[in-house]
C-alpha cells in the first residue's frame, strides 16, 4: 500500500509517500515498527528550512499528529463527539473528538473536521484537514469547546486553557 502521508513531529512537519506492506494507516500507527516514507520532505519549525530525502523512516511513537481520513468502524462513520482544543507540543488542534468508546486502547486519538496550527520560522501556519490522529501519550492538555475540563478522555490530564 502506498499513500500520501503528512505528520507533525516535535521539531518538524513531515510529508511524503507512505510505503506500508498491506497495513492500514491505523495498524501502521499502532505498531512499533518504523514507517517508511519515500520522496519525503521535512520542514523544520525553528528556521523554516526544508530538506528532501529519497527515503526516511519515522517511528509512530515519535509523531504528535498525523493527517488522516475520517475513521470508519464496521463500515459506518464514527460520530464525532464534542468540540475540543488539544495541545500537543508546538501544535494546537481544534475539532470534533471522535468518541473512542470504553476500553479503547488506541495510541492515536481521532479529531475530525480539524484545524492544526503551529509556528514555523516565527510565522503562524494553519491547515484544515478532514481528520487528525493525535498521539495520546504526547498530548499536553485538552479542553472541550465550552472551556470545561474534558475529563471523559481518560488518556491524558485535562486542564483548562492558560490565561
Amino acid at each position: 500500500m502506498q499513500s500520501r502521508f503528512a505528520a507533525y513531529a516535535g521539531d518538524c512537519r513531515i510529508s511524503g509517500t507512505l510505503v506500508a506492506a498491506s497495513r492500514t494507516m491505523d495498524e501502521a500507527l499502532e505498531g512499533d515498527a518504523p514507517l517508511t516514507l519515500r520522496d519525503a520532505v521535512l520542514e523544520r519549525l525553528g528556521d523554516g528550512r526544508s530538506a528532501a530525502a529519497d527515503h526516511v523512516d519515522v517511528f509512530p511513537a515519535d509523531l504528535l499528529a498525523v493527517e488522516a481520513r475520517p475513521r470508519r468502524r464496521t463500515g459506518v462513520h464514527v460520530r464525532a463527539g464534542r468540540r475540543v482544543h488539544v495541545q500537543a507540543g508546538p501544535y494546537a488542534v481544534i475539532g470534533e473528538l471522535v468518541d473512542p468508546g470504553k476500553g479503547d486502547a488506541h495510541r492515536m486519538l481521532a479529531v475530525t473536521g480539524a484545524s492544526i496550527s503551529w509556528v514555523r520560522a516565527g510565522q503562524v501556519e494553519m491547515r484544515q484537514v478532514d481528520a487528525l490522529l493525535v498521539n495520546r501519550a504526547l498530548v499536553d492538555w485538552v479542553v472541550d469547546g465550552g472551556g470545561r475540563n474534558a475529563t471523559y478522555v481518560a488518556a491524558f490530564q485535562a486542564t483548562p486553557l492558560p490565561g
